[in-house]
């Protein structure tokens, strides 16, 4: 009879072997999805590595001598205009100098050319009288 060729399940060892289970399907899909899954995490996790990798930790150094960088370059920026016009001023200080040193020696030719003139008009009104 049939009984003999069928298993508890009142399925024929013979269908049994031939066809798997939803239980069994899953069973061997298992480890590939479980491999997926796990080269899913650590992908995710080597870019969480990456992105943590840029992150600076309370008691780094880099950091702070990033901030540090960054203050010495807006000083030099803000101060460089400054350092610019100071510049500038100064130069127009150092011309003003030379011109007012160039003018005093004029203005002592001119006094001593008055003086001069004042001698000979002095001495002309002497010979004439």
């Amino acid at each position: 009879m049939i009984r003999q060729g069928i298993n508890g399940t009142g399925i024929s060892e013979a269908d049994s072997s031939m066809n798997i289970t939803p239980k069994q399907k899953k069973k061997k899909q298992k480890p590939d999805q479980d491999e997926q899954n796990d080269n899913k995490i650590m992908s995710e996790l080597k870019e969480i590595n990456k992105k943590l990798s840029n992150v600076q930790t309370k008691d780094s150094y880099e950091l702070r001598d990033l901030v540090k960088g960054i203050v010495n370059q807006l000083k030099e920026e803000l101060l460089g205009s400054i350092t610019l016009r100071v510049e500038h001023l100064e130069g127009e200080l150092f011309e003003q100098a030379e011109e007012n040193i160039k003018l005093s020696r004029e203005i002592e030719e001119v006094k001593a050319q008055l003086k001069d003139r004042e001698d000979k008009n002095e001495k002309l009104n002497k010979g004439c009288l």
